[in-house]
Parts: C-alpha cells; sequence; structure tokens
C-alpha cells in the first residue's frame, strides 16, 4: 500500500510539472467508460481462513456528467482467486486441494469534481454496492474427494456505500489515466456450505434444514484502483 500511495504522488507531480496545460477534458455531458484494475499480490480470506495465489480484481465503469462539477457512474466489479496443491503422487498416497473464490459487485454512485488544472481533475464521490461472493474447495485424499460448495459459509450477499477519491490526467484529447482510493462500509450475509462427498462409504449427506442457516457480518474496507477512460 505504500508504495501504490507513493507511486500516485510521484505520478500527480510528474505529469503536472512535465506537460503544458492544453486542455484536453471533456465537454458537459459528455458519456465515457473506464477499465480499473487493483494491484493486489494475494487474497487471504480469514472467513475461510485461506490465502489465494492467483488473484485478479477489477471493474468496468459507465459515467455521465450532468454539468463541470457533478456526475454520475455506474460500476460493474468482479474478482476471482484461486490456489492449488498437489504432493505428485497417485493411488492412496494422493492428495491434493483446489480452492477458488468468486465475486461479482453492482455500484452507482455520484462524483464531484474539484477545478484541478487544464489537464488533471481531482474528484471524490459515493457509491452503493451491492454484491455477491461464492466459493469451491474440491479436497482430494486417496480414493475419497470431498467437494465443498460456499466452503466455511462464504456464499453471502453485500450490501453498503463507499467514499472514494482520486484524480484523471488527461494525455490526450478525452483519454485519460487515473488513481482511486476509498473506504467503504458492508453488510454481508452468510449461507452455511454444501458438501458432497465421493469413494467414503461411511459419509451421509446432512439434513437440507442443517444448510439453511445465515449470520451477518459488518466491516470496513479500503480499495486501491488504477484506472484508464475514454469520454466520448
Amino acid at each position: 500500500m505504500k508504495n501504490f500511495v507513493l507511486s500516485a504522488v510521484l505520478f500527480a507531480a510528474s505529469v503536472v510539472a512535465v506537460y503544458a496545460q492544453e486542455s484536453y477534458k471533456p465537454e458537459i455531458g459528455s458519456f465515457g467508460v473506464e477499465v480499473a484494475f487493483s494491484p493486489l499480490e494475494g487474497l487471504v480470506d480469514l472467513q475461510q481462513g485461506l490465502q489465494y495465489d492467483n488473484n485478479i480484481a477489477g471493474q468496468f465503469k459507465a459515467f455521465y456528467s450532468l454539468n463541470d462539477k457533478v456526475g454520475i457512474r455506474l460500476g460493474l466489479g468482479f474478482g476471482t482467486a484461486s490456489s492449488k496443491t498437489n504432493n505428485g503422487k497417485s493411488g492412496d498416497d494422493l492428495y491434493k486441494t483446489s480452492n477458488s473464490r468468486n465475486s461479482f459487485s453492482i455500484l452507482p454512485g455520484l462524483t464531484y469534481s474539484f477545478e484541478g488544472t487544464a489537464r488533471l481533475t481531482p474528484y471524490a464521490g459515493v457509491e452503493l454496492a451491492i454484491g455477491r461472493c461464492s466459493s469451491e474447495s474440491i479436497t482430494e485424499e486417496g480414493k475419497v474427494k470431498t467437494t465443498i460448495t460456499n466452503y466455511a459459509g462464504t456464499l453471502f450477499n453485500t450490501f453498503g456505500f463507499n467514499v472514494f477519491t482520486g484524480f484523471n490526467y488527461f494525455f490526450a484529447k478525452n483519454l485519460y489515466i487515473g488513481i482511486e482510493a476509498g473506504i467503504g462500509f458492508d453488510s454481508q450475509k452468510f449461507k452455511n456450505p454444501e458438501t458432497k462427498v465421493k469413494g467414503d462409504p461411511n459419509w451421509k449427506e446432512p439434513e437440507k434444514s442443517k444448510r439453511s442457516s445465515s449470520n451477518s457480518t459488518f466491516g470496513f474496507k479500503v480499495n486501491p484502483d488504477l484506472r484508464l477512460g475514454w469520454s466520448f
């Protein structure tokens, strides 16, 4: 996170100092689209007690400027993470695992732009966050294969809000790059996992009534994003 913040500060300082101040900003009433990427090295899921080696997260956003200060936007977020282990053996000595986690979110929001410079536009805003997350864990130990969908109760629906700030730098007509970071609050409603076991003659499927309980959790989060956008 420290490297990310330092890079953002150095980037903002360099683009203001080096480039001429010809304005490339879009006109009022412009539409736009952008893609955002979260530079995450890995994911630790405290709810599952797992660490994922491969993690990708980002957003696709569409927006419209109502005037020179206020705009509306709609974001579609996604995330996918996975991890695998394999002892390289076979038969009764086989042991391997595969864990995966996927999430999707819808984020409608409002932005407020500050004066900035001819090419640099700082802004702040708020957005709602509506999402869903699910996971699967597969363990093969000898001839027994255990599949847990929504491992450790990971299936959940979320509802909350984010407060964010960032800036856009227009390096060409209506084209910009930017950095954004925010902090959010959300409510997560979990459901219990479902388990399937193949190869174990002593295993019995649990009653459905025991898999339908749920609970709610609350938490704060910080989301840094690198962004590339186009206004038209």
